[in-house]
């Protein structure tokens, strides 16, 4: 199964769980993409609480194998850089995600 995974918040409990969702699916031999959309882009850099770390698990993510993009827009209008937790992409990769995904997951 492919999973898309919509991410359009920065609250570090939702964050977390959104890709924690994606790190299981990636354990359970699932291709998972995580697009990074509004606040979303703004994800990997918030705190750690006592019991969640977005940043780390965002990391996890990466490492595991999934695939992360983050609206370009998105990014210009916070006047952000791509980095590797962020890769720069057009709403044309989110519709190509919508399109190609069994299942969508929106986060936020």
């Amino acid at each position: 199964m492919h999973l898309g995974l919509i991410v359009e918040t920065k609250d570090p409990g939702a964050v977390w769980n959104g890709f924690h969702l994606g790190t299981s699916a990636l354990a359970s031999g699932h291709d998972v993409t995580a697009y990074l959309l509004g606040e979303g882009v703004e994800a990997p850099d918030q705190p750690a609480g006592d019991d969640v770390n977005p940043h780390g698990i965002i990391r996890k993510f990466v490492m595991d194998d999934g695939e992360i993009l983050a609206c370009s827009r998105c990014l210009d209008h916070r006047d952000m850089a791509a980095d590797e937790l962020r890769p720069r992409a057009e709403m044309e990769k989110l519709v190509d995600l919508i399109e190609e995904a069994d299942e969508t997951v929106s986060i936020g």
